[in-house]
């Protein structure tokens, strides 16, 4: 169920198994595995997954026929608006990072808000 689902979400969504690899940080090649039902996904790929094509863990598990996270849904009460297509991209390549990445990143954003707020 999970191979079907995933290659399902991802076809879907117009993008290439390379292309989700790089977002995930795994190989092509174990992309394809996860695909294909050769290899399954470590929990940690899971839940990129869902974050990166915004389906639940659930979903693609298979114990749920609901694409979306509860959070997602737009109409349901303390759903989130449409976000900034630019914003939603960074949120999505955020997530993908490592923890170190992550870091890395949070420290770069500061500096760079500081500077702003000198410029101002």
């Amino acid at each position: 169920m999970f191979d079907a689902r995933l290659k399902e979400i991802r076809s879907a969504s117009g993008e290439r198994q390379k292309d989700t690899a790089q977002a995930l940080g795994v190989s092509p090649e174990r992309y394809n595995q996860y695909e294909n039902g050769r290899r399954a996904p470590d929990f940690e790929i899971v839940c990129r997954l869902a974050r990166h094509f915004n389906v639940s863990t659930d979903y693609l598990l298979g114990n749920t026929n609901a694409q979306a996270p509860p959070s997602a849904k737009k109409d349901a009460p303390g759903g989130t608006p449409d976000l900034d297509p630019d914003i939603s991209e960074i949120i999505n390549l955020i997530q993908s990072l490592s923890d170190d990445g992550r870091r890395q990143l949070l420290e770069h954003a500061r500096a760079v808000k500081s500077h702003e707020a000198s410029q101002e």
